[in-house]
């Protein structure tokens, strides 16, 4: 279904932009003056954020289900899905790996100016607590990566629906669309309407979730600014100005990519990422915005049903751009801090083991589970101290890694769609 063209002024995301900029500065007002009143607002908005963040996590499994279910079973044509997801993991593979590359290139000039002094690593390496939980973690090394292939298949649908993994929801759909693909068709095609008819009613309930946006928006971002210190000085400092500025120049990246690749208006492009970036920024969430990338790419740029149904959930679970990023910045970063010469063999392992061990992290709040990619810094000779300082301000570059991985698997759903969009008559693609 093509959209009609609106103003900027009269989309959800300018009005969600609005609501973000908003409640970030009245929670940071509250933060520095301690008023009353900001905080009574706080009090007040904080259960309609609750309940939007609530109800667009509640949608993401359903949505995925459904979705993918009537793209295998829906017209029997479970070959072209596979064809689908095999060209999405190479896309994976191949992104990943080359923005790995490209991340150690723009990286390192940048740490290379940093200089501090033998007495302050000392002090760092002294004053540093390393919890009992991280030294077990590191203890591990480095076998710990071979187990993820094994953890592919769940023992448990529910636990896994519980944990939100995406993946492991991802291959039991598909195993079962392809039983019921190989049903006769008198019992094929009664599912696929009940199939067909849920991804439609899940996407209604998501129109009806997004209304509420800029209300949800306004609340999260509110409480968060309100509550956050800012502490980060010195080594800290330093790390977050890096991260933060290597995570937004790959975003930028991705829109012209998005829009060459994906032969759509760079504009067209921008305007249909914006809400699922908002979402992400306000959630720390990619899979959160998950609902918000399926609607604005059916509706803005005229993804298809395999495209929303199993591609941007597959991407939602396997193609993260922070994982490449945060490993480059950090081994670079806590490399140069404590002096440490690193052969090309051990970026190489590094690399490898760093992006397996990513793809268990989950795309919700502090999803990399404190310290799951511990074993790859460890296995290099990376101090303990190190990775536990950084992680102090986690939470401080969690914004810029959720909108990177959002803008990274909307780009790759725009780009990987591109074949489906040419051959749409509903939706002609636009050549920018």
């Amino acid at each position: 279904m093509k959209s009609t063209p609106r103003r900027f002024t009269a989309t959800m995301g300018f009005w969600s932009l609005v609501a973000l900029v908003g409640g970030g500065i009245l929670g940071f007002l509250g933060f520095q003056t301690g008023s009353p009143w900001v905080f009574q607002l706080a009090a007040a908005v904080q259960p309609a954020g609750t309940l939007w963040l609530n109800a667009l996590q509640l949608t993401v499994l359903p949505l995925v289900v459904m979705q993918l279910l009537t793209a295998i079973a829906g017209n029997g044509d479970g070959a072209s899905v596979a064809a689908v997801g095999k060209r999405t993991l190479v896309f994976v593979i191949v992104a990943l790996l080359g923005l790995t590359g490209v991340g150690y290139l723009i990286t390192a000039p940048f740490v290379g100016l940093l200089s501090v002094s033998p007495e302050t690593v000392a002090a760092v390496r002294e004053s540093v607590l390393v919890p009992a939980s991280v030294q077990d973690a590191a203890a591990s090394v480095p076998g710990s990566g071979a187990d993820w292939p094994v953890s592919l298949i769940p023992t448990n649908i529910m636990d896994a629906a519980v944990k939100g993994d995406l993946i492991q929801i991802l291959l039991v759909t598909i195993v079962f669309g392809l039983a019921v693909k190989k049903l006769p068709e008198e019992q094929r095609k009664p599912l696929a309407e009940i199939f067909r008819a849920g991804a439609d009613a899940i996407l209604i309930v998501i129109r009806w979730v997004l209304v509420a946006t800029p209300v949800g928006v306004f609340a999260t971002v509110m409480g968060l600014t309100l509550g956050a210190g800012s502490e980060a000085a010195g080594i800290l400092g330093s790390f977050v100005v890096l991260y933060n500025g290597v995570t937004f120049l790959c975003i930028l990246a991705f829109y012209p990519l998005a829009s060459v690749l994906g032969r759509v208006g760079l504009a067209r492009f921008a305007r249909a990422a914006l809400t699922p970036q908002i979402v992400a920024a306000s959630t720390r969430s990619s899979i959160a915005s998950l609902p918000a990338q399926v609607e604005s790419g059916r509706e803005e740029l005229g993804f298809s049903s395999t495209t929303s149904g199993f591609v941007v959930p597959l991407l939602v679970s396997t193609f993260k751009l922070s994982t490449p990023i945060w490993g480059v910045t950090r081994i670079l970063f806590l490399a140069t801090i404590f002096g440490i010469d690193l052969t090309p063999g051990q970026f190489v392992a590094f690399t490898a083991t760093f992006l397996l061990l990513g793809q268990t992290v989950l795309g919700v709040p502090n999803g990399g589970a404190a310290f799951r990619t511990l074993p790859a810094f460890v296995a290099v000779g990376i101090p303990v101290e190190g990775l536990v300082l950084l992680h102090a301000v986690r939470d401080l570059n969690d914004y810029a890694s959720t909108v990177a991985n959002t803008t990274g698997q909307f780009a790759a759903a725009t780009i990987l769609s591109r074949g489906d969009r040419l051959s749409s008559a509903a939706e002609p693609a636009t050549v920018p």
